[in-house]
């Protein structure tokens, strides 16, 4: 989540990134007076550990710091072994809250890529409310397949950048077997989220069920060094 910044930015471009506002080791090291009146706070090492603040006259910084205390006490690799959650840095990382006009979070639209080839996306919508996910390819069509839950059939919008959000999950999955690259479009500009090798830990499961063999057949691992 934030060691991926210089990554992104050689093979894409810095205006791709979110905007940093500030990364602390230690809860107590965060200023919130000097901190935007909107922000967004996130730990690096966990899933679901954000906090947003759309007025900060609103929030409540003692029971803020509480948790983000918490939070930074126990790694998420703890949850389901996800190896790359363990020995990293933990981090808290502030950014710009990135709103649009139907949701406090925008639509997420994750790339499932396979050996530098988006093949295809799953637009996320309303995460921070009652989220629902539809799936589409490269042609923006709704698939014959879901992943662990029916999609919901709503006409979800091309995203103007989609070209350019594309071109972004190339770059970016080159070089990976299978890389999931999560894009965001806030004011017509694509937005990186993140990176994840084995979305939901792995234990996704495609519906109906032959699209897992389908899919499996597309992963094309090295071969052991051994």
């Amino acid at each position: 989540m934030y060691a991926v910044r210089s990554n992104v930015a050689e093979r894409v471009r810095p205006a791709s990134l979110n905007e940093l506002y500030g990364v602390w080791d230690r809860v107590s090291a965060i200023d919130f007076d000097t901190l935007p009146d909107a922000f967004v706070l996130k730990v690096n090492w966990g899933w679901r550990m954000n906090i947003f603040c759309p007025r900060k006259a609103d929030l409540d910084v003692p029971g803020t710091r509480e948790r983000l205390t918490e939070w930074m006490r126990r790694s998420y690799y703890w949850t389901a072994r996800e190896w790359c959650y363990k020995n990293i840095q933990p981090r808290i990382i502030c950014e710009r809250l990135l709103i649009d006009s139907t949701s406090i979070t925008p639509t997420e639209y994750a790339f499932h890529c396979f050996a530098g080839e988006p093949r295809f996306i799953r637009a996320s919508r309303d995460r921070a409310t009652q989220l629902t996910t539809d799936t589409f390819d490269l042609k923006w069509q709704s698939t014959p397949f879901s992943l662990n839950r029916p999609d919901f059939s709503r006409v979800v919008a091309r995203p103007s950048t989609f070209d350019e959000m594309v071109e972004c999950a190339s770059r970016l999955s080159a070089g990976w077997p299978f890389v999931r690259v999560d894009l965001y479009e806030v004011d017509g500009r694509t937005v990186f989220s993140e990176l994840t090798l084995y979305p939901g830990a792995g234990a996704s499961r495609f519906i109906p069920e032959e699209y897992d063999r389908y899919w499996g057949d597309a992963l094309q691992l090295p071969r052991p060094q051994w």
